[in-house]
Formats: structure tokens, sequence, C-alpha cells
């Protein structure tokens, strides 16, 4: 089971991935970028737009340590002005989103540095 290799709908099928994510969640986390919806499972969770963004990086970027610097770019826009932990705010939200309510560990800190998303997902 893998990402579909599509450019509009980023969903887990078993045909060509386009990026792996732990074998884990990998049944149960479904995200379609043309909707802007996340399930797990067969429940939505419900995201904001830049909550969306920066799991759709971090999913990306699966097992590479991506900064806050580059999630603060490519999540709020280069030109973004507002406080520098915005970052660590919406990883905040998407744990109590994902990680509480399903019990599971997606989104691993690396102090000092930034986040990821590993295989060896807990």
């Amino acid at each position: 089971m893998a990402l579909g290799k599509t450019a509009d709908i980023l969903m887990y099928a078993p045909f060509v991935s386009v990026f792996e994510v732990p074998d884990r969640i990998r049944k149960e986390l479904t995200m379609d970028v043309k909707r802007y919806e996340v399930h797990y499972g067969a429940e939505l969770v419900e995201l904001t737009h830049r909550e969306f963004e920066l799991l759709r990086v971090l999913l990306e970027n699966k097992n590479i340590v991506v900064s806050r610097d580059t999630l603060l770019e490519k999540v709020c826009g280069y030109d973004y002005m507002g406080e520098t932990n915005i970052i660590d705010v919406y990883v905040r939200y998407l744990r109590s989103k994902l990680d509480n309510v399903y019990h599971i560990k997606l989104i691993q800190t690396v102090r000092g540095v930034g986040y990821c998303i590993k295989d060896d997902v807990k």
C-alpha cells in the first residue's frame, strides 16, 4: 500500500507510490489534496488550511527532518511577518487532532532543528 501517483489526490492505495508513509498509519490516513480533506479510517479529520499544508509538507518529506524555517516558508509563505513559533503552534494543533485522538505518534520533533514523520511510528 502506498500513495497514489497523482498531483491532485494523495490517497493511500495499492498502486505506485509518490512517497511512502509508515506501515502503521498507511492503511488509515488518507489525504485528498483537491478537496483539502484528511481522513483517518472512515473519520474526517477537520484541519485548517495551515494544518493541512504542514501535514502535506511533512508527508512529502518522510524520513527527512524539515527545518522550522523551511516549514514556515512552505506553510505560511515567504513574506510571513507573524510570530516565529507559529510552526510549533500548528504542530501542536496537528498532534491534538491526530496523535492524541488516534493514539499514534506521527510527527517527531528533532530538537533545535525541526520536525519529521518517520517510518518507525509508535
